[in-house]
């Protein structure tokens, strides 16, 4: 199993471009719908092995999974905020009014709760 990985480290950069490498996966695990299909687990794998192997830092590692992220989250906000008003008013939407409603009810009552757990809730990271 090992073997693999040492294939990847033979494939990574020298110097400090693994940490945009690292950055980049996390922006796009941030994101709605990128945040579905490139899983988190294997992101913090990856920074592991780097370490271990001498690769990497911690804290540079660590600092840039976190830009990543929540270069991710504004850019969900943002994308949510423009695009997320118009979405609601199509009419594939407007059929699931109700849940809508549900929704709504349950972010008034515990956003701040829910959006923090869903952060570690992998799928529903990308929905939320």
């Amino acid at each position: 199993m090992e073997n693999w990985l040492h294939h990847l480290l033979d494939w990574l950069p020298e110097g400090k471009t693994y940490l945009g490498l690292i950055l980049i996966i996390s922006l796009f695990e941030s994101l709605p719908i990128f945040g579905l299909l490139v899983p988190g687990s294997s992101l913090v794998v990856l920074a592991g092995f780097l370490i271990v192997q001498g690769k990497g830092a911690f804290i540079p590692l660590i600092a840039a999974c976190t830009l990543g992220a929540i270069m991710g989250d504004i850019i969900s906000y943002w994308l949510g905020a423009r695009i997320g008003p118009q979405l609601m008013r199509k009419k594939s939407f407007r059929k699931r009014r109700p849940l809508l409603k549900r929704a709504e009810a349950f972010f008034s009552q515990h956003g701040g709760k829910s959006l923090f757990f869903a952060r570690f809730l992998g799928p529903l990271r990308g929905i939320v």
